[in-house]
C-alpha cells in the first residue's frame, strides 16, 4: 500500500544534516540529496517525528499503558530494539519532481551551458540565520559565540513516501492521521520559534485523506477477524526433465541501503560494497513467508528447504553494473600495475611476468584499486617474424581491455534517542552510516535447478520492491526496484567469460587459472571452519593430484545476524573473492569442470559463497579503459509548474536582479559630482527608503525635497530646504543629483518605465533562461529598494571619506 506524507514549511525550518558547515559561509548545513543537492528531510526525521506525537497520543488514550491502541502501535511502527519491525516505511521527503528534474537536467549540461549554479539554487530555497549567546549577568553576548545555520524557506512543501506491507485497517490510519496532525514543530531550535509545519496523509491517487481518517479515532480500535490465508495457486507442471535456468535481474536502490560488514568503529558501521546473495535470499524467504501464512514451521516445510536452504536454487552476489550494462565482477588479486603508474595492468600468473620482473628489478608493483572489474576482448594482432617478443615466444596476441568503477556511497551521521517523548538524546552519542547511494544498479544472477523453481522465483521478484538492509523502515533499504533482465539455459550461461586466447606455452603446460567470483567458506575433515580446505576442495571438484604452483590469496571474517536467535551469527574464516590459483599440467575432466562452475565450492553455497571460474583471465598487459558508469541526463518536465518550482524560478531571478542592482547602484553613486557631505542627510533619505511601502512615497519625500522658489508647481516643504539644497548642489548625468532622482523614480529615465531597464537585468534574465514576468510588483518594489538604499549607502561612504580627509588636512 503506497502512501505520502506531505510537509507544509509554515516558517523557515532547518533540518540539520550531519552537523558540518561551509567555512566562512555557514556552521549549520542542511541535509541534501547526493544527486541532486537539493534540501530533504531524512524518513528517519519523519518517523521519529511521528514517534514523538505517538507517546503523547497513547498517554492520554491509554495512561495505563496497556490497551488496543497500543497494539494498534505495534502493528503500525514495530517495538523498538525487537526484531518484529512496523508494516510502515518512510523514505526521505524531497522536493517535487518537476523541479529535481529542471535542477537535474541543468546539472547535467556542460559546466559554460548550465544557468544556474549550485550556490544560486540553494540559495533561492533557502535563507541564513545568525544566533549568539548571550550573558545572563551582563546582557552581553558571549565572545566567539556567533553561529549560522541555514533554513528552508517558508511555504516550500516536501513529500515523503510511506510504503504499508498490507493495507492499514480503519484503527491504524485513525492513528496514523492523527500522529501526522499532531506534528507542528520540527527541525533544530523547533522550540525558538523555527520548524513551524503541517504534515498531511496522502493516499496512493495523492488525495488528502487525513480528516477522513481521523474520524476513526473516536470509536475504540476492534479485534479483526484473523484473514483467510490466500488459496495457494499451484505452479504450473512443467517436465521434469526440464535443463537447468539461470535469470538474471537488476536491482536499483531508491534510497541508500546499509548492509553492514563487521570490523571497523564501534561508532560507524560500514557497508559491503555489493548486495549479498544471503540479503536477497532473505528478502524473498520473507515474501514467501508472508504469502503462506499458514506454514508454522519454515525449516520443516520442503519447499521452503528447497527454495533457500538446500543448495538446490542458489541465489548469487548481485554486483555493480558496469557502464554498458553487464556484471562486474571482484578484481583478481593477482592484477597489478606499476606504483605510480595507473596505466596498463599486468597479470602476475601469465608466465612472462617472471620475464617482466626480470626486466625491471627496480620497479615496484601495486594491486589495482578497483574493486569490481569487467575483462574483455577488444581485438586480435598478429606480429610480424622478426618482431616476436624476445621473452615470451606467440605470433598471435590479443588485446584486452579491464573496465571497472567504485560504487557510490554516502555518510551519514545519527544520534541515539533514548527519551522519545523530550525527542532528544540522552546520552548525546553519536554514530555514523557508510550506505549505498540512492540510484546505485547492480546485476545479479539466482541459479534454477528446474522450470518449477523458475516460475517460483519470478514470481517472488515481481511481487514488488525487495526492502534491504538494516534500518529498512526509515530512510535505509531503499525498497529496491526489481527488473527481470533475461532467462537463460545453463548451457547458455557462464558467470566470467573464458578467455579466448592462450599462448602456445599456456597450452603446453596444461596451466589452469581459478579464481574465486565470490567468498569461499570451507570445513576440514574434522568440520571445523578452515579456509585452507579451498585446495582440497577444488582437487576433489577436479579430480587431479596436482597442487597450484602460485597463489594470490585474501582473507577475512565472514559473519551476520540471525533475526531468530537475535545475536550475530559466529564468525568464520573465508578466503575473499578475487582470489585465485594457478595449475599447471592440470587437465580435468570437462563434465567435472562444468558441474564445478555451477554449483560452486565449500559451504552456504545457497546464499552465493564458493563460486569459481578458469581460465578467466591471463593476459600478460591489460589496457585499463577510462569510461565509467554515467548518470543519465534527466530531461526538463513539460506539464505545468508546480509552486515550488516557480518559487525556485522567482528567487533565483530575484536574487540574481538584486546582486546586479547593487552593483549598478554603486557605480552610478560613484559618478555623482560634489555629492552631499551630510551623513545625517542621506540618512533621513535612506530611512525614508526602508520605511515606504510604494515607490510614490520615496517619490513625494524626492518633491517635497527639492526646495526651489522658482517651481511653483512643486510641492515643498520648508523642514527639508537643507536636505534639497545639498542635493540640488550635486549633479549626476547632466542633472542636479535630486532631479535625477526624481526622473529615475518617475521611469523617465528607464525603458520600459516599469521597470529598471538596465542592459544588466536583461543580462541576467538571459544567463538565467527566466522571464521578469516572474516577478510581481512586490518583488520589484524591494528590488527598487535595494537598488535606492545601495545608492544612499555608497554616498554615505564617500561623505564619511571626503570628512576623514578634511580632517587629517587640517
Amino acid at each position: 500500500m503506497k502512501l505520502y506524507l506531505e510537509m507544509e514549511l509554515l516558517s523557515d525550518t532547518c533540518f540539520a544534516g550531519s552537523g558540518g558547515g561551509r567555512v566562512g559561509t555557514v556552521d549549520t548545513e542542511l541535509e541534501t540529496d547526493p544527486q541532486t543537492r537539493l534540501p530533504i528531510v531524512r524518513g528517519r526525521t519523519v518517523k521519529g517525528l511521528l514517534l514523538e506525537e505517538l507517546a503523547q497520543i497513547l498517554r492520554a488514550l491509554e495512561p495505563s499503558g496497556v490497551g488496543p491502541w497500543h497494539k494498534v502501535a505495534m502493528c503500525l511502527f514495530g517495538t523498538p530494539h525487537q526484531t518484529e519491525r512496523g508494516s510502515l516505511t518512510f523514505g526521505d521527503g524531497r522536493l517535487p519532481d518537476d523541479l529535481q528534474a529542471v535542477v537535474q537536467c541543468n546539472r547535467h549540461q556542460p559546466y559554460k551551458r548550465q544557468y544556474w549554479t549550485q550556490s544560486e539554487v540553494l540559495a533561492a530555497l533557502t535563507t541564513i540565520r545568525h544566533q549568539t549567546k548571550i550573558n545572563g549577568e551582563s546582557g552581553a553576548p558571549e565572545p566567539h559565540s556567533l553561529r549560522s545555520a541555514r533554513l528552508l524557506r517558508a511555504g516550500l512543501q516536501l513529500r515523503a513516501p510511506a510504503d504499508a506491507r498490507e493495507p492499514l485497517d480503519s484503527a491504524e490510519r485513525a492513528l496514523l492521521a492523527a500522529c501526522a496532525v499532531a506534528v507542528r514543530r520540527a527541525g533544530l531550535h523547533r522550540n525558538h520559534g523555527w520548524g513551524e509545519v503541517r504534515l498531511r496523509v496522502l493516499d496512493e491517487q495523492e488525495r488528502d485523506v487525513t480528516a477522513s481518517w481521523l474520524i476513526a479515532l473516536r470509536q475504540p480500535p476492534t479485534e479483526s477477524p484473523a484473514a483467510e490465508p490466500p488459496a495457494h495457486q499451484p505452479e504450473p507442471s512443467i517436465p521434469s526433465t526440464t535443463n537447468r535456468r539461470v535469470i538474471s535481474y537488476r536491482l536499483t536502490l531508491a534510497a541508500p541501503a546499509v548492509l553492514a560488514m563487521t570490523g571497523g568503529e564501534t561508532s560507524t558501521v560500514e557497508t559491503r560494497p555489493y548486495i549479498s546473495g544471503s540479503t536477497v535470499l532473505g528478502a524473498l524467504a520473507w515474501r514467501w513467508l508472508a504469502q503462506r501464512p499458514a506454514c508454522g514451521d519454515p525449516v520443516g516445510d520442503p519447499e521452503f528447504r528447497r527454495y533457500f536452504l538446500d543448495s538446490s536454487v542458489r541465489w548469487l552476489n548481485a554486483y555493480a553494473e558496469s557502464y554498458d550494462g553487464k556484471r562486474l565482477l571482484p578484481c583478481p588479486s593477482s592484477m597489478v600495475n606499476r606504483k605510480g603508474e595507473s596505466n596498463p595492468a599486468f597479470d602476475q600468473v601469465n608466465p612472462c611476468f617472471e620475464n617482466l620482473v626480470k626486466k625491471e628489478p627496480n620497479t615496484q608493483w601495486k594491486p589495482l584499486e578497483s574493486p569490481f572489474v569487467q575483462l574483455r576482448e577488444i581485438k586480435a594482432a598478429t606480429l610480424e617474424e622478426d618482431g616476436e617478443d624476445e621473452d615470451c615466444e606467440e605470433k598471435k596476441t590479443a588485446e584486452y581491455q579491464l573496465s571497472g568503477r567504485k560504487p557510490s556511497l554516502t555518510t551519514r551521521l545519527h544520534h541515539t534517542r533514548d527519551d522519545r517523548e523530550a525527542g532528544r538524546s540522552a546520552g548525546g552519542v553519536m554514530f555514523s552510516y557508510v550506505a549505498l547511494d540512492a540510484g546505485e544498479q547492480f546485476i545479479g544472477h539466482i541459479l534454477c535447478e528446474t522450470a518449477e523453481d523458475v516460475a517460483v522465483i519470478r514470481a517472488l521478484l515481481t511481487a514488488g520492491p525487495l526492502p534491504l538492509g538494516r534500518s529498512r523502515t526509515a530512510t535505509y533499504g531503499g525498497w529496491a526496484q526489481v527488473e527481470i533482465l533475461n532467462e537463460a539455459a545453463a548451457e547458455d550461461w557462464r558467470e566470467a567469460l573464458k578467455r579466448q586466447e592462450f599462448t602456445d606455452e599456456e597450452q603446453e603446460q596444461g596451466r589452469l587459472v581459478v579464481t574465486l567470483l565470490s567468498d569461499y567458506l570451507g570445513v576440514n575433515d574434522h568440520g571445523l571452519p578452515d579456509p585452507l580446505a579451498l585446495e582440497q576442495d577444488l582437487r576433489e571438484a577436479l579430480g587431479t593430484d596436482q597442487k597450484p604452483i602460485a597463489r594470490f590469496l585474501g582473507g577475512r571474517s565472514v559473519t551476520g545476524y540471525v533475526s531468530h536467535w537475535r545475536m550475530p551469527r559466529p564468525s568464520h574464516p573465508a578466503v575473499i573473492a578475487g582470489s585465485v590459483l594457478v595449475y599447471e599440467n592440470a587437465r580435468p575432466d570437462p563434465a567435472r569442470l562444468v558441474e564445478l562452475l555451477w554449483r560452486g565450492i565449500g559451504t552456504r553455497r545457497t546464499e552465493g559463497f564458493g563460486r569459481v571460474t578458469v581460465q578467466w583471465h591471463g593476459a600478460l598487459e591489460i589496457q585499463i579503459s577510462e569510461e565509467f558508469l554515467v548518470d543519465s541526463e534527466s530531461k526538463a518536465p513539460s506539464s505545468p509548474p508546480s509552486p515550488e518550482l516557480v518559487f525556485l524560478q522567482r528567487n533565483l531571478l530575484h536574487n540574481a536582479v538584486r546582486r546586479t542592482l547593487i552593483h549598478r547602484a554603486v557605480e552610478d553613486a560613484n559618478q555623482v559630482i560634489r555629492p552631499p557631505t551630510s551623513a545625517a542627510l542621506i540618512g533621513r533619505l535612506r530611512a525614508r527608503i526602508r520605511t515606504a511601502a510604494t515607490a510614490d512615497e520615496v517619490k513625494n519625500f524626492l518633491l517635497r525635497a527639492s526646495y526651489r522658489p522658482q517651481d511653483k508647481d512643486r510641492p515643498q516643504d520648508k523642514g527639508l530646504k537643507k536636505a534639497g539644497q545639498a542635493f540640488t548642489r550635486a549633479r549626476r548625468g547632466g542633472k542636479t543629483l535630486l532631479d535625477w532622482l526624481i526622473a529615475w523614480m518617475s521611469g523617465e529615465d528607464r525603458n520600459p518605465p516599469e521597470w529598471i531597464g538596465c542592459p544588466e537585468v536583461a543580462d541576467v534574465c538571459k544567463r538565467l533562461n527566466l522571464k521578469l514576468d516572474l516577478l510581481g510588483d512586490d518583488d520589484r518594489w524591494r528590488l527598487l529598494q535595494t537598488y535606492l538604499d545601495a545608492f544612499c549607502e555608497q554616498l554615505r561612504r564617500r561623505a564619511q571619506k571626503q570628512a576623514v580627509g578634511a580632517t587629517a588636512r587640517r
